[in-house]
């Protein structure tokens, strides 16, 4: 029976103590990448903070709406520019494109030829606040 609780035992801290891996002050610090097809359309994935670290001082990123619900992302990444607007989107997308102004998050867009924000995601966490 002794043998049983030790063999538990170790098992118990073993999880407990070196199980898990933390990830407590993770800060995500991907480079941010953008692509623009031929036609106009393309996407941009990246954070507020990847955006700040590159190499290139001007590489910026912003999301914008004002009070007439005009909404546009705009993007310079390694000199080239990104934009695309919001006009009588999805409330969804609204919602996504929202979420994206507080700057504490993973963020992605598309965008199609006539320069429509059609597409978003945002994730956010711990790992996402500026410092």
């Amino acid at each position: 029976m002794r043998v049983h609780l030790l063999i538990f035992s170790l098992l118990i801290s073993f999880f407990v103590l070196g199980g898990n891996t933390s990830f407590a002050g993770f800060i995500d610090e991907n480079p941010p990448r953008c692509t623009k097809y031929a036609d106009g359309s393309g996407t941009c994935e990246g954070t507020f903070i990847g955006f700040r670290n590159t190499a290139n001082s001007k590489d910026n990123v912003f999301f914008q709406t004002d009070s007439r619900a005009s909404e546009v992302f705009f993007a310079e990444l390694n000199s080239q520019y990104y934009i695309c607007f919001i006009n009588n989107a999805s409330p969804d997308l609204q919602k996504i494109f929202d979420l994206n102004l507080t700057g504490h998050g993973r963020f992605w867009i598309s965008w199609d030829a006539n320069l429509n924000c059609n597409e978003a995601s945002y994730v956010a966490g711990s790992a996402y606040m500026t410092p």
